[in-house]
């Protein structure tokens, strides 16, 4: 499917599944696989069916997505002030933990925000268009 064919973006935007299975077909593997983890990561099956619950599966996705990311090799700047914000919001979490009550504590439960910063850049990265953002 080309990018910014019109009929395939009216179909996308009248959100029918035909053309969002389309497209996804047309996706490399980091696309499907952070469509995958938002997936898990809302639904939540490993939740709903506790038997399927026997590995980390939205951080499993999370790894597979950033490295075939990495393989695919088409990698763009994405520049905005959003990005450099985040940024620096990590900074003030790092220096707001090594200065905390229980410096311990914050450390250890520094690896959620970490993921978000993970995650966040991914979607900016790989969600790229406006075809991937109607999918996503």
């Amino acid at each position: 499917m080309p990018p910014g064919d019109k009929s395939v973006m009216k179909d996308l935007y009248a959100i029918k599944a035909s053309a969002i299975w389309a497209g996804l077909k047309g996706e490399g593997a980091s696309f499907w696989l952070i469509c995958i983890y938002l997936f898990l990561e809302y639904v939540r099956p490993q939740s709903i069916y506790p038997e399927i619950d026997v590995i980390p599966y939205a951080f499993v996705t999370v790894l597979l997505a950033f490295i075939a990311y990495i393989f695919e090799g088409s990698h763009q700047r994405v520049k905005n002030v959003e990005n450099k914000l985040i940024v620096c919001f990590l900074l003030i979490i790092l220096v707001s933990s090594a200065f905390a009550y229980s410096p311990a504590t914050a450390f250890a439960n520094l690896q959620l925000f970490l993921s978000w910063v993970v995650i966040y850049y991914l979607i900016v990265h790989i969600v790229n268009t406006e075809q991937r953002y109607l999918i996503f």
